[in-house]
C-alpha cells in the first residue's frame, strides 16, 4: 500500500501575508500608533532582587509635569486590583 505525502500542515513553512511590508520596512508596530489623548506609562521596579519594600513615597513623582497617575501596589490592592 502506498503511502501518500500530506503537502502543508505540521512542520511546513506558511506563507504569511504580512511578511513583504515588514520585510521592505513599511510594517506598523505598536510603539507606532498614537492616538489622541493617548498616556504613557513607566513601570519602576526594585534594583534589589527579592527585596521586601518597606513604604513608597510617590509625592515627588505626582506633581511632576504630564503625570496623570502614580499606581502603587497598595493602591491597586484598595481598589481589588491586586
Amino acid at each position: 500500500m502506498a503511502t501518500e505525502i500530506a503537502h502543508g500542515g505540521i512542520g511546513a513553512s506558511v506563507k504569511r501575508k504580512e511578511d513583504p511590508r515588514f520585510i521592505r520596512g513599511k510594517g506598523t508596530y505598536i510603539d507606532d500608533v498614537v492616538l489622541p489623548g493617548m498616556l504613557y506609562m513607566k513601570i519602576l521596579r526594585s534594583p534589589h532582587a527579592h527585596a521586601k519594600i518597606l513604604s513608597i513615597n510617590a509625592d515627588a513623582a505626582s506633581v511632576l509635569p504630564g503625570v496623570v497617575a502614580v499606581v502603587t501596589g497598595e493602591l491597586m490592592a484598595a481598589h481589588n486590583l491586586a
